[in-house]
């Protein structure tokens, strides 16, 4: 089987960036259905190899990363709905994988995030923990793309 890529052409040298999902079907909509963890890829590099950015203290939520040598990164936010909430519950049941839910996928340049796809449907969402993961996508995005928007000074008073 195919796997279902999605790329997109992420800055003026056609840098492909992908998501991957190694499925038994030809077509998947990853932002409907639940995905097998140990399944997915970013940058075309299993999940294993991407680097952690973000865990809530539940390990409910979590947000990775992969850099490309451009300064660029993809992300996923992931939510496992059956944590046990330890970081275990990520990695002790890979013989058997389980399914998480796909909460967000960004593709980022030089010059910032250019593309912020959201599943439409989160049942039960934590806003307080999505806020934490855009929050660290923002600090990712500033850290890592020189051409990125400068940031805005607090201006609300409290």
């Amino acid at each position: 089987m195919n796997p279902l890529e999605l790329e997109a052409s992420m800055n003026k040298q056609e840098l492909p960036l992908r998501y991957e999902i190694d499925s038994k079907c030809d077509q998947i909509d990853y932002f409907s259905e639940q995905v097998l963890f140990n399944r997915i890829s970013l940058n075309g590099k299993p999940i294993f190899e991407a680097e952690l950015a973000y865990s809530c203290y539940s390990e409910v939520y979590r947000m990775y990363i992969a850099k490309d040598e451009n300064g660029g990164f993809m992300a996923i936010g992931l939510y496992n709905p059956f944590s046990d909430n330890t970081p275990d519950c990520w990695t002790s049941n890979l013989d058997s994988s389980f399914k998480v839910e796909v909460l967000f996928i960004a593709y980022a340049c030089f010059d910032g995030v250019r593309s912020l796809n959201f599943n439409p449907s989160i049942s039960h969402p934590s806003l307080e923990r999505l806020t934490q993961m855009l929050t660290k996508l923002r600090m990712i995005e500033i850290e890592n793309c020189t051409d990125a928007d400068e940031p805005i000074p607090n201006t609300v008073n409290h």
